[in-house]
C-alpha cells in the first residue's frame, strides 16, 4: 500500500506550493496571480453577484472535484487551512474537535449565505477563510498602522483556535467549508476503514485534525474530513484506506476467505444527518428572503442608501458605486497589497469598505493591477486605456489656498500633470497664470493634488462621487458638441466616430427621438441638454457607445449603468421635474415603473403620436 501512503506527502507538496503561489501573488511575483482567482470563497460571491463564464466553470469545476474526492482544496488550497496545519504542526497540543457540531456550522453558513445572496457581503467575508488570511497577509505587502489591528485578529484567533483543536474553525465555523462538506459527504472517492483490519490502536484518530473518525465504531465522517491523509500514512495495518469504495470492497474481500459479501467488511456507515442538505437549502434560500426584505427595509428607513454603503469613501477604479462593492468585495487585501502608489486601503471597520487615500498617494493612471486581479471581479477588469478615463472622484478648486492666485506665482504644475487634460491654464490680462479645471474630463487620480504648492494646506481636494463612470471623449469634437449643447445652440448632439454626424432642435425628448427615428443611433456618443429615465430607454434601445448630458438623472444613470454604456454629466440630480417643479415630467411619469427599455419607448411613442 506504499502507493496510499504517497498520497500525504503529494498533499503536503501541493500545499507547499499553493502557499508559495499565494504569497507571490501578494507580493507581485509575476505569474502567481491566478491562484487568487481560484478561491472558491471570493468565486462564490462573484457568481451570487452576477457570475462571468469563468467564474462560473472555477465553481463547478471546484464543486465536482469536491464531489468526487472529498475536500482536498481545504488542505491544499484554502491559505487559511495550511496556516491552521503549520500553526497546528508546530504547537505541542494535537487535539482535535470531536464535537459534530451540525447545527452550528449549518446555522451559520445558512445565515452567512443567505445574507450574501440577499445582497450583504460583510458577514461572509469576515468568516471566508480566503479573505481573513488575505487581509493580514496584506498588512505585511503594504503596511497601514491604521488597520493592522484589525486585520491580524480573526487570524490570531483562527491560530488560537488551531493550538487548541487544529481544524475546529474549518468543521465549525468556516461558511465554505461547509458547503464543501455538503458536496464532499457521499464522495465516492473517500477514507474508510476496514473493520477486520483494525487493531484500535487509536494512532488514526490522533492524528485526525478534524477529529472526524471514530475508531470504536471504525467510522468516518467524510462531510468534515479534510483529506490531509495523516490518517492513512499512520495505519500500520493497511486499515485505512482512501479511494473508491467498490475497490476497497474488493480489496477486503480478497483478504477476508469464506467472506459472501466484500462490503460487510466495511463499517464505514454512513450516519443520518441531523440536517439534510434539502433543510440546509431550504433555509438557505429563507435567509436570503429575509436579507433581501431587511435590506431593502433599512434602505427605505435610510432614505434610499444602503446602509454599508460609505459615500465619504474614495473608491478603487472599476467599483461602480459603493453599493456595488459592499456586495462583491470580500475585502481579502489583495488589491491593496499590489497598489504600487500604497494608496489603496483594505476596509478599516468590519463594515467598511476598501478605498483610497490620495493623502497617501496617487491612483496612478498607467497601472490598473487592482482591477485585473480582484478574486471575486468587484472591480470591473479594465486595461491602462480604459482606467485613464475612468472617472473615481472629482477636484474640489480653492483659489484661497493656490499660489497663482494668492502670490502671483506662474505656476502650471497641476495642469502639467494633468493625464486628461481637465486643467487648463488661463493667463490674465496682467500675465498671471490662473488654473481652470473641468470637472467632465476629471478622473479624480490625485496627480494635481499631490504637486500642488499650496501652504499651508493645498488647494486641491478630491471629492468622493457616489456612481463611477467613463469620462465620454477627450476630443475637440466632444468638447465642441459640449459647448454647443451648453450654449443653446443645439440641444442634441450626435457623434459618430469622432465626428458631429447630427445636430437637433427641441423640447424633452423630441430631439432625441427624432434623431432614433431617422438613423440608426447604435455605437454613436450622445450629447443632450437633459437626461432622464425617458431619453435613457431610447439610448438603451438603439445601443448607444456612450452619453453625456449636462443634467442627468440619478435612475438614469443607474439604468445606462446597468446597460454597460458609457455615462457623463455635468450635474447628477434625484429626478427630472416639470417645468413648473411641482412633479415629475411627463415623459418621466410614463415611463416610471417600466423595466424593459423596449416598452418603455413604445409607452413614449404612444405618448407622442409617434408611429
Amino acid at each position: 500500500m506504499k502507493y496510499v501512503k504517497s498520497y500525504r506527502k503529494f498533499r503536503i507538496a501541493v500545499a507547499v506550493v499553493s502557499f508559495g503561489l499565494i504569497l507571490g501573488a501578494f507580493f507581485g511575483v509575476p505569474g502567481t496571480d491566478w491562484m487568487a482567482k481560484i478561491q472558491l470563497g471570493a468565486t462564490l460571491v462573484s457568481v451570487l453577484a452576477g457570475a462571468t463564464i469563468s467564474t462560473g466553470v472555477i465553481l463547478a469545476v471546484g464543486l465536482l472535484v469536491t464531489a468526487l474526492f472529498g475536500r482536498f482544496y481545504c488542505a491544499a488550497v484554502c491559505p487559511l487551512g495550511i496556516f491552521q496545519d503549520f500553526v497546528s504542526w508546530v504547537s505541542w497540543r494535537k487535539d482535535a474537535l470531536k464535537w459534530n457540531a451540525r447545527w452550528f456550522r449549518y446555522g451559520v453558513a445558512a445565515v452567512a449565505v443567505g445574507l450574501l445572496g440577499g445582497g450583504w457581503t460583510v458577514v461572509f467575508r469576515n468568516l471566508e477563510p480566503y479573505s481573513i488570511f488575505g487581509s493580514a497577509l496584506a498588512t505585511l505587502a503594504q503596511p497601514q498602522s491604521a488597520v493592522w489591528v484589525g486585520a491580524w485578529i480573526p487570524l490570531l484567533l483562527v491560530g488560537i483556535l488551531a493550538i487548541w483543536k487544529q481544524r475546529a474553525f474549518c468543521v465549525a465555523i468556516c461558511p465554505v467549508g461547509t458547503l464543501l462538506g455538503l458536496a464532499a459527504k457521499y464522495a465516492p472517492w473517500r477514507i474508510s476503514i476496514r473493520s477486520e483490519a483494525c487493531v484500535g490502536c487509536g494512532m488514526c484518530e490522533k492524528v485526525c485534525p478534524t477529529g472526524c473518525l471514530d475508531v470504536a465504531s471504525r467510522t468516518v465522517d467524510n462531510e468534515r474530513c479534510t483529506r490531509c491523509l495523516n490518517c492513512v500514512s499512520v495505519c500500520r495495518k493497511d486499515a485505512v484506506l482512501f479511494g473508491r469504495e467498490r475497490v476497497v470492497e474488493k480489496a477486503s474481500a480478497s483478504r477476508e476467505e469464506g467472506r459472501a459479501e466484500a462490503s460487510e467488511t466495511i463499517t464505514n456507515e454512513k450516519p443520518k444527518a441531523e440536517c439534510s442538505r434539502r433543510e440546509f437549502l431550504g433555509g438557505t434560500a429563507g435567509m436570503a428572503l429575509l436579507a433581501v426584505g431587511a435590506h431593502q427595509g433599512a434602505c427605505l428607513l435610510g432614505g434610499g442608501k444602503d446602509v454599508f454603503a460609505n459615500e465619504n469613501l474614495i473608491l478603487p477604479p472599476g467599483a461602480d458605486s459603493a453599493l456595488n462593492l459592499s456586495w462583491k468585495c470580500v475585502d481579502c487585501g489583495l488589491c491593496s497589497a499590489r497598489c504600487p502608489t500604497g494608496a489603496l486601503l483594505p476596509a478599516e471597520r468590519w463594515d467598511s469598505l476598501i478605498h483610497l487615500d490620495l493623502d497617501r498617494g496617487v491612483c496612478d493612471p498607467q497601472c490598473s493591477i487592482c482591477t485585473t486581479i480582484c478574486p471575486s471581479r468587484a472591480l470591473r477588469p479594465m486595461n491602462v486605456a480604459q482606467k485613464q478615463q475612468w472617472q473615481i472622484a472629482r477636484v474640489k478648486y480653492d483659489p484661497q489656498w493656490c499660489v497663482a492666485v494668492q502670490e502671483q506665482d506662474k505656476c502650471a504644475k497641476c495642469a502639467d500633470i494633468c493625464p486628461t487634460g481637465a486643467v487648463v491654464i488661463q493667463i490674465s490680462p496682467t500675465g498671471f497664470h490662473i488654473p481652470r479645471f473641468n470637472p467632465e474630463l476629471c478622473i479624480g487620480c490625485g496627480q494635481c493634488r499631490s504637486v500642488c504648492l499650496g501652504t499651508p494646506q493645498k488647494a486641491l481636494e478630491m471629492e468622493p462621487i457616489s456612481r463611477q463612470q467613463a469620462i465620454c471623449d477627450t476630443s475637440d469634437s466632444f468638447r465642441a458638441a459640449v459647448r454647443q449643447v451648453r450654449s443653446g445652440e443645439a440641444k442634441c448632439v450626435m457623434l459618430r466616430d469622432g465626428t458631429i454626424v447630427a445636430v437637433e432642435q427641441g423640447r424633452g425628448v423630441m430631439p432625441l427621438m427624432n434623431l432614433s427615428q431617422r438613423e440608426s443611433l447604435e455605437g454613436t456618443v450622445i450629447v443632450d441638454k437633459v437626461i432622464g429615465r425617458a431619453a435613457a430607454a431610447i439610448l438603451i434601445s438603439e445601443k448607444v457607445a456612450a452619453v453625456h448630458g449636462e443634467l442627468m438623472s440619478e435612475d438614469a444613470v443607474e439604468w445606462l449603468g446597468i446597460h454597460r454604456i458609457t455615462t457623463g454629466y455635468a450635474h447628477l440630480v434625484p429626478r427630472i421635474l416639470n417645468q413648473n417643479r411641482s412633479g415629475l415630467c411627463p415623459m418621466e411619469q410614463t415611463v416610471a415603473g417600466i423595466d424593459d427599455p423596449e416598452q418603455a419607448v413604445a409607452a413614449l411613442k404612444v405618448k407622442l403620436n409617434r408611429p
